[in-house]
């Protein structure tokens, strides 16, 4: 395996999604103070907080951009709108939206989560968020990005994976990695391009078709054993669970062969 696949909130046998932010700017500072930290202690704590103003990268400024000011953040997501993923992820942020508690604790803060579809699958939403990083997309690009720790990566690649540490430490503004167990966050300090270490991808959700296992995964594993001489049983139901294995994992193929 090229890459550790985690999970988040589970760890069964499930890729899991991470929740990375995207910067507004590039950080407009140079340093590169952080080097694998390990998330324990307040030292690393306090560096993490130094990071989250330096940026991922700081290698990658100079392909950074500023995006424009908007007064909503957008949740860009890959699931189908008719999924139970999709529902449940607009069923939170309308939550969120409307919760009296939430406008009072982030008073002055505040801003509205709308949820975006960038495609299908997961692919799809990787392709989007490195088109719109190439161009630059100062109007239409995203502030939250729910994907594999890949997409980090390429935003880490321009400075623009923005941490969610607070550099002050505001307790109502920082979210650290220390808070989530240690199984769901090697991606944060793991992932390439992330110079900096800090809190910049959250543990979100798995990604699964059925309940014990990841679909896209199995197929590969699967169609990979096929391809190299093994043989299905061809009874009705053995046919029929792999076919819609099939029709519906196939177009993340190409995504789990960079990854496995």
């Amino acid at each position: 395996m090229k890459q550790k696949i985690f999970i988040s909130l589970s760890a069964i046998a499930s890729i899991g999604l991470g929740l990375s932010a995207i910067a507004c700017s590039g950080a407009n500072q140079s340093g590169n103070p952080g080097s694998n930290n390990p998330v324990n202690g307040q030292g690393e704590l306090q560096e993490r907080r130094a990071n989250s103003l330096l940026g991922a990268n700081p290698e990658g400024r100079n392909n950074a951009f500023q995006q424009d000011k908007k007064e909503k953040i957008v949740l860009a997501a890959n699931f189908l709108g008719s999924t139970a993923q999709a529902n449940a992820l607009v069923e939170l942020a309308n939550a969120y939206n409307s919760d009296p508690d939430v406008k009072t604790k982030y008073a002055g803060f505040f801003k509205p989560v709308e949820v975006e579809q960038i495609g299908s699958t997961y692919s799809d939403g990787a392709k989007k968020v490195a088109q719109y990083l190439k161009a630059k997309n100062k109007s239409a690009f995203y502030n939250l990005v729910l994907n594999h720790p890949s997409v980090a990566a390429e935003l880490a690649k321009s400075n623009m994976l923005l941490s969610f540490n607070d550099s002050l430490g505001r307790e109502n503004l920082d979210t650290d990695v220390s808070l989530f167990s240690s199984l769901f966050t090697d991606a944060n300090t793991n992932t390439e391009n992330i110079k900096n270490p800090s809190t910049y991808i959250l543990p979100a959700m798995k990604s699964t078709m059925v309940s014990s296992v990841n679909g896209p995964v199995l197929y590969y594993i699967l169609k990979t054993m096929v391809d190299n001489g093994a043989t299905l049983s061809q009874d009705k139901d053995t046919q029929d669970f792999y076919n819609a294995l099939m029709k519906t994992s196939s177009s993340d193929l190409e995504f789990i062969k960079q990854k496995w």
